[in-house]
């Protein structure tokens, strides 16, 4: 696999390959006559699948990728298509179920059900692994959607049944850049996407991780101490939008990762509720920014924390927590920007802690019903503190340090 090339060299050569696919046959000829290009299909019935859920297809599979030319999507009709091992998408190629009706049944453990290269297509299908049920012991595995390819891979519309790891780059990390991610829905033990080493944008939108029905007792389940929603490690920027999360560890971790720190990342129009640790957690020094975000997080240790120098902006979010929480934290060298949010605490709930020497300004919020509003450690320097609403609570302001700050005109 090719790996973690210059930034500049891998943005030049995905733009010419991109011209490349654009231009297709007719960028190899002159002549008049020359056909036009046409999308091309084939049924993995024709080579040999059943779709019973008894009969292994994964040969059927491979050899339908095998024969097809390029540019040309498998279909995989109304079943249940068993797979004993992992099964690649070349590029240019897709392969397309029935939506509601495709399911791939995975027996095995050691490798990806599907990896996707380079400008390829995966859509609607069900992954599923039916001897994966047990809640408080899951068996670990790799990502059941692997991106191994450099430039977009676009996957949408799945739904993961008793997954380790719905969607993600393989533990050596690799290069997805500009891969788009949206749709995905249902149940995995761990972490539903998981990116680590992209050279360039990631899209992912509608992610939606639901809670699992099982007889194991909730607070003893893998899932509600280990699951991630997002993972996102040393990335180049990425886009989250309109996602939802109902129980687990963190709903969003980013972190070093074997392209450093990467850049930004963006969250918008997301809801998370009952994350065990954090809700958010940004630990690898790059910025976050977050739009219209509402999280709730009963007694978690913070639902927001940046550390290792991290930037956090937020503004217009609704940040809800249910006893003896804190809403966003800042340690270390770390930075935030706190607009236009609002704050509903309860009894040992403080809204906002800032324990860094970073600069920070928090402004124009509503806080009300908290233990503390807004508290101020020892350590904290360098803030500015003003124009805020602290109503209802039992202590708007615990102020302990700050030589280089300013607090005023809060209510």
């Amino acid at each position: 696999m090719e790996q973690f090339t210059n930034r500049r060299g891998f943005l030049t050569q995905s733009a010419l390959a991109a011209g490349t696919i654009g231009l297709g046959a007719c960028s190899t000829t002159t002549k008049m006559d020359a056909q036009p290009a046409t999308v091309t299909s084939a049924s993995v019935r024709d080579f040999g699948a059943v779709g019973d859920g008894k009969h292994d297809d994964t040969e059927a599979l491979r050899e339908a990728f095998k024969s097809i030319p390029s540019g040309t999507a498998v279909h995989l009709p109304r079943g249940d298509y068993v797979l004993s091992g992992v099964v690649d998408i070349p590029p240019t190629c897709a392969l397309m179920g029935e939506p509601f009706g495709a399911r791939l049944i995975v027996r095995h453990y050691d490798a990806p059900a599907i990896r996707v290269a380079g400008e390829t297509r995966l859509s609607d299908v069900a992954i599923l692994y039916p001897d994966n049920t047990d809640l408080a012991n899951p068996r670990e595995c790799p990502e059941s959607v692997s991106l191994v390819g450099n430039g977009a891979g676009y996957v949408e519309n799945i739904t993961f049944i008793n997954a380790f790891i719905g969607v993600g780059t393989p533990a050596e990390g690799a290069n997805c850049g500009q891969s788009v991610i949206r749709k995905l829905n249902g149940f995995v033990h761990d972490t539903m996407v998981r990116i680590d080493g992209s050279l360039d944008i990631v899209r992912i939108e509608n992610v939606h991780c639901f809670v699992a029905m099982g007889e194991e007792e909730p607070n003893r389940s893998y899932y509600r101490q280990h699951r991630k929603c997002f993972h996102i490690k040393g990335s180049d920027g990425t886009l989250i939008s309109k996602s939802f999360m109902i129980f687990g560890k963190v709903f969003l971790l980013k972190e070093a990762g074997h392209h450093g720190s990467g850049l930004s990342t963006y969250l918008s129009q997301c809801w998370l509720e009952g994350m065990s640790d954090r809700g958010i957690l940004l630990n690898d020094g790059s910025r976050m920014s977050l739009v219209g975000v509402e999280l709730t997080c009963a007694y978690a240790k913070a639902v927001i924390e940046v550390n290792n120098g991290g930037f956090l902006r937020a503004s217009s979010c609704y940040i809800r927590d249910s006893m003896h929480s804190k809403g966003i934290v800042v340690n270390g060298e770390s930075a935030v920007i706190v607009g236009d949010c609002e704050f509903f605490g309860s009894p040992g709930f403080t809204g906002i802690e800032i324990n860094s020497t970073g600069r920070s300004i928090i402004s124009n919020n509503f806080l009300h019903h908290c233990e503390v509003g807004i508290h101020c450690t020892q350590q904290a320097d360098n803030y500015i503190i003003t124009g805020n609403q602290l109503s209802i609570n039992n202590q708007p302001t615990a102020i302990e340090g700050g030589t280089h700050s300013i607090v005023k005109d809060n209510l």
